[in-house]
């Protein structure tokens, strides 16, 4: 199965520890979609916007485990989309988590759930401002405070 990711599962080990069967495909852009944090990644429907997510391979068991990690189904739903996958123009389905209904506002990611995404987003050439752009992520003096705080000596 294909499976999108766009949260902490475009970070490899966190995938590799819990789906380590799984098998990185690269960048897969989603159109009319976008980045929003409800506390942790969500994506929602955004005419003209862009989502960068990571396709990944993945079995029967490594859907079972996420599944349980995202509360499938009652805190994320499942979404498909028909993905080009070869350069014959030959599309399959890809499953792509997102939450259920419109329950919660936007709110700011932990400081370690965006590290776990910031990596995750380097090690697939995703832009960064994707996170950082998104809607509930924060103010720039945040952002700032906490690159500070990070590299502080």
């Amino acid at each position: 199965m294909l499976y999108l990711a766009y949260g902490m599962n475009t970070n490899v080990e966190q995938m590799a520890s819990r789906c380590p069967n799984a098998i990185s495909l690269g960048r897969v852009d989603i159109p009319d979609h976008r980045l929003v944090f409800r506390g942790v990644a969500d994506i929602e429907y955004s005419p003209g916007d862009v989502l960068q997510t990571v396709m990944w391979y993945i079995t029967d068991d490594c859907e079972m485990a996420l599944d349980m990690l995202e509360g499938f189904p009652t805190f994320y739903g499942k979404k498909y989309f028909d993905i080009n996958v070869s350069d014959r123009n030959h599309k399959e389905k890809a499953m792509i988590y997102q939450m259920i209904g419109d329950r919660l506002d936007y709110a700011h990611p932990s400081n370690y759930y965006q590290y776990l995404l910031e990596e995750g987003y380097k090690d697939h050439g995703l832009n960064l401002n994707q996170i950082y752009n998104a809607e509930g992520f924060c103010e720039v003096e945040d952002t700032l405070d906490y690159i500070n705080s990070r590299y502080a000596y």
